[in-house]
Order: C-alpha cells, then structure tokens, then sequence
C-alpha cells in the first residue's frame, strides 16, 4: 500500500479513536450521576451504561488507539530522522500523552465495572475535555509544521484551556443555582414522600391508599378512566402532578388506562419490580412517589410502550 493509503487509513483510526475518547468520559458522568438514585433505579441505570461503555471501549476505541499506532508508526518512518521535524517530535510528545489519557480512562472503566467511582460528576466533567485540548494542540502542530507558528500555537492552546476552565466553572455555578432555585420544590417533594402511614390515610380514601402507597392493582375493567377518552391531563391522585396526556392515551384491551408516553420523563421513576415472581418495571410518582402501575414493551408507535396505570392512581383534569 502506499502512503497515501496508510495516511487515509491513519485519519479514519485519529477520527473513531477521538470519537470514544470524547464521549467515554460522558458515560462516567452518567455512572456517577446515577449514585443519587434510590437503589433499585441506580441498578438499573448503571447496569445500562456499563454495557454500553463495554461496547465503545472495546467495540471502537481500543480498536481506534491500535490502529493509529499501526497507521501512525508506518506513516513517521518517511520522516526519518525525525529530529530533523521539531514539529513532529512535539506532536509525538502529545501522542504520548494522548495514549497516557487512554490509559487513565482505562483505569476508570474498571472502577465503574466494579460499581465504583472515585470521581465527583464535575469532575469526570474537566477530565472530558483533556482530550480536546490534546486535538487542538495535535491539528495545530500538523497542519502548521513550523517552530514560530508552533509557538503562537501552543500559546494559543493554553488561552484555549483558559476559556475552558472558565467555561466549565460558569457551568458548574448555573447548575448549582438550578438546585438552589429548585430547594423549596425539593424540599415539598421530601415532606411528601416522608408522610407516615397516618398521614397518607388520612389524605387518600382506603382504596386509593391500598393502590398508591401499598402498591396495589385495581380491577381489570372497573376503572373510572379505562374507556375514557376526554381531552385533558391526568395528574398523581396523590400529589397532583402532572403525568400523562389524553393525546397519549389508547385502548390497549388489557382492562387498565394505556399511555404510550408520559408527559415529561421525569415525572415518573421506573423501578425493577419483582414481586410476583416475575421482573416488570414499575411506575411512581417522580414527585410523591406513589404507585401508579408499570410499562410494559408492547405498546404502539412511536413509543413502544404501554404504561398500564391504575384509574385510582390518576385525576383527570380538563384544559
């Protein structure tokens, strides 16, 4: 093959390979993040991302990182000696470290396998963009290829990491505000969610107690909303926020209120529910966390999804 071959080859492995450097990092974010879930919904999330970090690491970026070795080593013997190239030697400096980055993300992929993090989400967030300022400072080097426009380049590289500490740090102060700003919400959510036994009975009748915080099932066919079709919202019986929309609500013939999507994902929690002997996925109130039913995979499009949810569960609301 010749060199042009080798060097088109070389690109593609420098492209795939940046590719899973670059998003790796944010499915640790992702892993980390799932921490502050309740048991059951961390499992089943970061169960997810691992399969899908096993699939990138392997399926595409260590493929990626030896290929470019391969690629990369061919295409340096035609400039040898290299000494004679100030600007490659630079950049193979930076590909060393490069390698170095992969792998330290290695060495983070076996902690999150093993269900462990050392690492805060904000900063598996800085550690995501190490591999930007590696491909500035390589696209530089290659494309300049001289000692004076190195120098401007690697001056512009370090103004460039500037803008980008700086850029994360306003990020990591808006998001501190969201939670600062979403305090009293929370803090609503909480007294909610902590009611004892007595409170809840006293503001539900029995049977809305039995189905939304017992867990219950109503009847098939005996629900209020199972053929109801009026347009409008159905809130939490419990809480009254806002779940589904009556633009997603169907016959599904099961006997139960069908939804194929919920107003907004985060309005509901889903949850591995096993208590009859066999796994469906559970769905609460994301801001009581009361029962509602559970969502099964045989819905329509576009969706897929069924959610069978409990008339009791729900309070219909006219616009």
């Amino acid at each position: 093959m010749n060199y042009l071959v080798f060097k088109s080859l070389h690109i593609i492995s420098v492209v795939t390979w940046f590719a899973g450097l670059f998003y790796m990092p944010r499915l640790f974010v992702y892993f980390a993040e799932a921490e502050t879930r309740i048991p059951t919904e961390r499992k089943i999330l970061q169960d997810q991302y691992k399969i899908m970090q096993r699939r990138l690491w392997y399926g595409i970026t260590w493929p990626s990182a030896i290929a470019v070795l391969i690629f990369g080593s061919t295409l340096a013997s035609q400039f040898w000696p290299i000494t004679q190239y100030p600007w490659l030697v630079l950049k193979l400096i930076f590909v060393a470290g490069l390698y170095a980055y992969h792998i330290f993300l290695h060495s983070i992929f076996n902690q999150q396998q093993d269900n462990n993090t050392s690492f805060s989400p904000m900063a598996l967030r800085i550690i995501n963009e190490i591999s930007t300022i590696f491909l500035v400072a390589i696209v530089f080097l290659v494309v300049l290829k001289n000692v004076l426009s190195m120098v401007y380049g690697i001056v512009g590289l370090f103004v460039f990491v500037a803008i980008l500490l700086t850029a994360i740090k306003a990020y990591k102060k808006i998001r501190e505000n969201e939670v600062l700003n979403s305090d009293q919400i929370t803090l609503d959510k909480l007294k909610l969610i902590n009611n004892s036994s007595d409170d809840w009975k006293q503001k539900l009748n029995e049977e809305e107690y039995q189905i939304l915080r017992m867990c219950g099932t109503e009847r098939p066919f005996s629900g209020e909303y199972y053929l109801f079709f009026e347009v409008g919202l159905y809130a939490c019986a419990g809480c009254g926020h806002e779940l589904f929309s009556s633009e997603t609500k169907y016959n599904s013939g099961s006997g139960w209120p069908a939804f194929y999507d919920v107003v907004g994902t985060e309005n509901v929690r889903l949850i591995e529910d096993q208590s009859i002997g066999m796994k469906r996925i559970e769905v609460r109130c994301a801001h009581c966390d009361s029962h509602l039913g559970h969502v099964f995979e045989d819905g329509p499009h576009p969706t897929g999804l069924r959610y069978c949810i409990n008339s009791i569960a729900l309070k219909h609301h006219k616009p």
